[in-house]
């Protein structure tokens, strides 16, 4: 399903995103953040639970309330932080405390 494209609202636009383009969904206030390879960040009013309904589950993850990112943008995580890095992106994402082993038991099998 990686490759599919998704369909985002945008004020009066409507934006179409690969999948595999998606580094990373963050909620912002009311809004969802979608956060690209080539460094944009595409703005939306989506709920974090929408966006994640609109995503491959194969190919992303919910790591943290306010997070998803793609499995497959991970450089590296830190165990001893509980923070993951991800690819095309400097930001650190916090993994939550109750999401830990299972996102660990996830990788392990997928």
């Amino acid at each position: 399903m990686a490759g599919n494209k998704i369909q985002l609202k945008t004020g009066n636009e409507l934006i179409f995103i690969a999948q595999d383009e998606i580094v990373a969904v963050m909620a912002e206030n009311i809004y969802c953040v979608f956060l690209l390879k080539d460094n944009k960040k595409v703005k939306t009013a989506l709920s974090l639970s929408a966006a994640m309904q609109l995503l491959d589950t194969k190919d992303f993850y919910k790591i943290h309330r306010s997070y998803i990112i793609n499995i497959n943008a991970i450089e590296r995580i830190d165990l001893a932080t509980a923070t993951v890095q991800l690819q095309y992106s400097t930001l650190v994402f916090p993994i939550a405390r109750q999401q830990k082993k299972a996102f660990l038991a996830y990788l392990k099998t997928n």
